[in-house]
């Protein structure tokens, strides 16, 4: 007996290829069995489908892409007119205030959920990348552990 028997009329089947119970023929099992994987694999394919439609990754990750351009072309310009003492001319303010306008109009707006979140994760990534510049050799793991110790040690130093 494949199944274990609670009363007379159910089963509880271990697989679905398991042999009909007694009171179905057992073609008509096989083909419910059949239109009920059919039909699991169409509910699952159309709940997808609607996930991806609410979600709608492709015009997310398109709107991220173009804010990310909109910056980066905004970042060439400040660089350039970016002078010695690391300021810049008050000549240059209307165009770099324009530029900067431009790059922030429609871009995505970070969530404020979000914010602090990455902004600790952008901070640590450039900590990381000051030792690798100072440790070029050192595995990148142990110095995201040193970098983790440290700030642990500053934090609980200055609650003392």
């Amino acid at each position: 007996m494949l199944g274990v028997r609670f009363s007379s009329s159910c089963y509880f089947w271990r697989a679905p290829s398991c042999s009909a119970p007694p009171h179905l023929p057992a073609t008509k099992f096989s083909r419910f069995s059949v239109v009920l994987r059919k039909m699991s694999g169409i509910s699952y394919g159309h709940s997808l489908l609607v996930l991806s439609l609410r979600v709608d990754w492709k015009g997310k990750a398109a709107s991220h892409r173009e804010a990310s351009e909109k910056m980066s072309r905004a970042i060439t310009v400040f660089r350039k007119y970016r002078g010695e003492d690391r300021t810049w001319a008050p000549q240059h303010s209307q165009e770099l205030d324009a530029t900067y306008w431009e790059a922030m109009r429609n871009s995505v707006a970070i969530p404020e959920r979000l914010f602090v979140k990455l902004k600790a994760r952008h901070l640590r990534k450039v900590e990381l990348s000051k030792m690798l510049d100072s440790n070029p050799g050192c595995p990148v793991l142990l110095l995201r552990a040193r970098l983790f110790w440290s700030s642990l040690k500053r934090v609980l130093g200055r609650n003392q």
